[in-house]
């Protein structure tokens, strides 16, 4: 079963997170998913996480990215139909769906709060 998680956006408007995977086990662990269950957006992966890799997935606009700190570029391991352009926090509790092989792949999420305004002092 795939673990379920709220993530908070105290902010006003959409944000894209950072997010990152690491593998505590001594032995490789599949990773199948990310689901923002309030968007319905979805990110599915063929990828194996190795002993202690953090594998980082930079949804910022216009970055886009699944890079390794073992093995660099992992981009080609999300699957055809995700929605990587499109996944993110919105404004509001968020509740995540993190699928892998193992509880030993942990998942964090960075952010920037940001808001849009009229005011140029915010």
């Amino acid at each position: 079963a795939a673990a379920v998680s709220t993530v908070i956006n105290d902010g006003a408007a959409n944000t894209y997170p950072v997010i990152t995977f690491r593998n505590t086990s001594t032995t490789p662990q599949r990773l199948y998913q990310l689901l923002n269950t309030r968007t319905g957006d979805g990110i599915w992966f063929n990828l194996s996480v190795l002993p202690d890799e953090r594998v980082t997935l930079d949804l910022r606009n216009n970055q886009k990215t699944l890079t390794s700190d073992y093995r660099g570029n992992l981009l080609g391991a999300v699957m055809p139909g995700s929605n990587l352009t499109t996944w993110k926090l919105t404004p509001g509790t968020n509740t995540i769906s993190v699928f892998a092989a193992s509880e030993s792949v942990e998942t964090s999420f960075v952010w920037r709060n940001r808001a849009w305004s009229s005011d140029p002092r915010l």
